[in-house]
């Protein structure tokens, strides 16, 4: 176990080195079966730049309503997307020998719903459809995919990038 930790520790210096706007958590979930060759999902990823996140119209907001995030009272605004563009999503895992594997993959913004405390935003979800184009049409070909994009500082920059549910709050917005 010892050596697991170390490895995975070496691994995160190595790909932060390597890769310097993208650094890697250690958050993994397994995927295939058999013990074939198996990729590990990055659930989690941060960019130190921040990701590239489809703009918010105001005029385009559904609903506004408050729910309850890390047992506070969170403002939520729901977003639809008039007219969509399309733009690249990446995807990270890890092969069995510790490779790095980035997809791109182009999506479409579907909805967004952005988070706040006091009129301060610090979380947008946004659920993504995946589309094939090629030289005459454009074709929706996969299931939505969610994303949701953290502030972890305040600044504005969106540095974390979570396919998972928003379940912590930063602290800089309480």
């Amino acid at each position: 176990m010892k050596t697991d930790s170390f490895k995975r520790l070496f691994f995160l210096i190595v790909v932060g080195y390597l890769f310097p706007l993208a650094i890697v958590l250690a958050q993994v979930e397994s995927q295939g079966s058999n013990r074939k060759a198996t990729n590990k999902i990055l659930t989690k990823v941060i960019r130190k730049t921040g990701w590239t996140i489809p703009p918010i119209n105001q005029d385009e907001r559904i609903t506004s309503s408050q729910v309850v995030i890390d047992k506070e009272f969170v403002k939520s605004e729901f977003f639809r997307p008039q007219t969509p563009e399309v733009m690249k999503l990446e995807n990270y895992y890890l092969k069995d020998d510790g490779t790095l594997v980035i997809e791109e993959q182009s999506v479409e913004p579907r909805s967004m719903m952005t988070f706040l405390i006091d009129n301060k935003m610090f979380a947008i979800e946004v659920r993504f459809v995946i589309v094939r184009i090629d030289e005459k049409s454009k074709a929706y070909t996969g299931a939505i995919v969610r994303r949701t994009f953290i502030d972890e500082n305040g600044d504005q920059i969106f540095e974390t990038m979570d396919s998972e549910s928003l379940v912590k709050i930063p602290r800089w917005a309480l």
